[in-house]
């Protein structure tokens, strides 16, 4: 993935096509993309998603296109779990050691934070 790339980009990303067509799918393979664009969305930071992060852009996402609302939804309730198993990796990362480019990811994680906290 480039450094850093607009998030109109990952409008069209394979993930994210995924999750809108099995919007009404099966809930375990939902869930199981849900992970895949949380973790996505983890990495990337909350600027590239625009003012507002990943969750002011899922919120313009329903508005724009209610019928997706189920993924989006399955989206918001995995992404909490997957920023909390990323602190905790990277928790980990640091007691042991591994504290390369980790302060640029905390920042990340701390915004992905404050804006699940604005919902």
């Amino acid at each position: 993935m480039a450094k850093s790339i607009h998030h109109a980009s990952y409008d069209n990303s394979d993930a994210l096509n995924l999750l809108k067509k099995f919007h009404k799918g099966h809930p375990k393979v939902r869930t199981q993309i849900s992970i895949a664009v949380a973790a996505l969305a983890v990495h990337v930071p909350a600027e590239d998603w625009g003012d507002g992060g990943i969750v002011k852009w899922l919120r313009d996402e329903m508005d724009s296109h209610p019928e997706y609302i189920p993924g989006f939804l399955e989206l918001l309730t995995v992404l909490p779990e997957v920023i909390v198993l990323e602190a905790f990796a990277l928790w980990l990362r640091l007691k042991h050691g591994q504290n390369r480019k980790l302060k640029g990811i905390l920042i990340m994680v701390r915004g992905y934070c404050s804006a699940l906290n604005k919902i």
